[in-house]
């Protein structure tokens, strides 16, 4: 996703620049438009903390607006360890299965995912780079 224009409203720090825009006003724009823009804005990796939170805390759009930024965080390569660990326990499989995707997972989460009960999140882990050998182990011993 390429960094927005000045003429937008955004700069390149993902912040306002006109002083007429609130970070609320732009999470209502995002979570009205659709989740594949809001799960996109949450996966890129400069997404400033704050407008992550603002997201995730919205609830104008209903549930499936904040499913879209869970699933998007756990897509972020610059997600905090803790997040990732947290997101992989998520019950929906699309948000575990973005963690066992996400190169920047910390290996007990992968061990935790290569349990999964979904096939999907487990292929997903032994495809993860990030995966060790012994870990992908576990998962061709998990689909037996």
């Amino acid at each position: 996703m390429a960094t927005p224009k000045p003429e937008t409203g955004v700069g390149e720090t993902g912040s306002p620049d006109d002083g007429d825009t609130s970070g609320q006003e732009l999470v209502a724009g995002l979570t009205a438009a659709d989740d594949a823009v809001v799960e996109a804005a949450a996966a890129h990796p400069d997404v400033p903390i704050a407008m992550a939170a603002l997201l995730a805390a919205d609830v104008s759009g209903g549930h499936r607006g904040v499913h879209a930024v869970r699933v998007g965080l756990a897509r972020n390569p610059a997600a905090k360890p803790a997040w990732l660990q947290a997101l992989a326990c998520d019950p929906s499989p699309q948000v575990r299965l973005g963690v066992a995707t996400n190169p920047a997972a910390p290996t007990e989460t992968l061990c935790r995912l290569a349990l999964d009960p979904d096939p999907k999140v487990r292929t997903a882990v032994a495809d993860n780079p990030a995966a060790t050998p012994s870990i992908r182990a576990v998962v061709g011993l998990a689909a037996d």
